[in-house]
């Protein structure tokens, strides 16, 4: 009998045990899941429908602000609105913001305050989101007194400088753009936002470029404040509009912001190469106008040649059955004039079983 109540108790033993350590192990889990940093649930302290998009808690240890104070960058996709991804930044403080520096004096933080990057609701934040699919980010010094280390946090595994740099990816390609600076407690941070319907690059030559997105040219960080943007015009001849896009100060504002200059923008191949054989006429003539290769003529003799040429505006013009000519529309700068011309362009038959169409320029003369 007595072996029996042992036996009895001894299960119960173990039963408590293993129940102890499995929802000890839970609550850890589900801790790890919620909580921020400063043992705060994240379900309590944001929207119902913002849910993370980076890993765990999705919560990024960052300094901006030039304190050696740990914030955090929380990025989330908002399923309540468009299913794209924003961003806010956390702050710990030990004061809100209408309280005095007396109501601050040996008081631990108390206040989570969280400053909105995008979408905000301030003029110079008002423009979108941060992405579509994903986001990428990165924080530099522009100023080398902040980099100081008396200005810095002492953990090593923090984000740190002075402006956040956040490229938001679609289709594997950057169509956002946008930079953050801290301002003060009152205003948090204030940012500028650069947006294409195409893609942005890092050069205005290769449409795919991003190699000095982490480090530039000198090896070292560096605060992007120019991009390029690859805006498809003509699907036909593969034709992007080339616009540049700059961080620029804006007096009503009283902020920097990225401008696009459409005004002076240009058309090019969407993949930055120059086809050799274009099978429509259109791209003929860019290809021409931008490379000069005598060989796009039918004859040398006719051959009109500019310099410094930047593509305006070019017509796709209807090509149909038995049509041999056509005439393609162009609008281009050439050593600082403006020209309005027409192109002649002539179908060449294929020759063989293993040659294709071929397009030759005939003519120009002004529009």
């Amino acid at each position: 009998m007595l072996r029996t109540i042992l036996a009895i108790i001894g299960i119960i033993v173990a039963a408590a045990i293993l129940y102890f350590v499995f929802t000890q192990r839970n609550s850890s889990f589900t801790e790890s899941q919620t909580s921020t940093p400063l043992n705060i649930d994240l379900r309590n302290i944001k929207p119902a429908h913002w849910r993370p998009v980076e890993e765990k808690d999705g919560l990024v240890k960052i300094s901006l602000d030039g304190d050696k104070d740990i914030e955090w960058l929380f990025l989330y996709r908002d399923e309540g609105d468009t299913g794209q991804i924003g961003g806010v930044i956390y702050d710990a403080q030990n004061q809100p913001n209408s309280a005095s520096d007396m109501d601050a004096l040996h008081q631990s933080p108390a206040y989570l305050i969280p400053y909105r990057l995008m979408p905000d609701y301030t003029r110079s934040k008002s423009h979108g989101y941060l992405g579509d699919e994903r986001v990428d980010y990165w924080a530099v010094f522009t100023d080398p007194d902040a980099a100081a280390p008396e200005t810095q946090p002492e953990e090593s595994d923090v984000l740190t400088g002075d402006h956040l740099l956040v490229r938001g990816i679609n289709h594997n390609r950057t169509n956002r753009f946008a930079i953050f600076w801290w301002v003060d407690a009152q205003k948090g941070y204030d940012g500028a936002l650069a947006y294409t319907p195409g893609w942005f690059s890092l050069n205005k030559e290769d449409p795919a470029d991003w190699a000095k997105w982490k480090n530039g040219s000198d090896g070292k960080k560096q605060l992007i404040d120019e991009l390029w943007a690859w805006e498809p015009q003509m699907d036909r001849s593969n034709i992007c509009r080339r616009v540049a896009w700059k961080l620029q100060d804006d007096p009503q504002l009283g902020a920097p912001q990225f401008v696009g200059d459409y005004e002076n923008s240009d058309l090019v191949f969407c993949r930055g190469a120059k086809p050799e054989e274009p099978a429509f006429p259109e791209a003929q003539v860019l290809a021409y106008l931008l490379d000069k290769k005598s060989s796009r003529w039918l004859d040398d003799n006719a051959l009109v040649s500019f310099d410094q040429v930047s593509v305006r505006e070019i017509s796709a013009p209807d090509i149909d059955i038995g049509a041999t000519v056509v005439g393609v529309q162009v609008a281009f700068m050439a050593n600082g004039v403006l020209h309005n011309t027409v192109w002649q362009v002539k179908m060449e038959a294929p020759q063989n079983l293993q040659s294709s169409v071929h397009w030759r320029i005939v003519d120009v003369y002004p529009r």
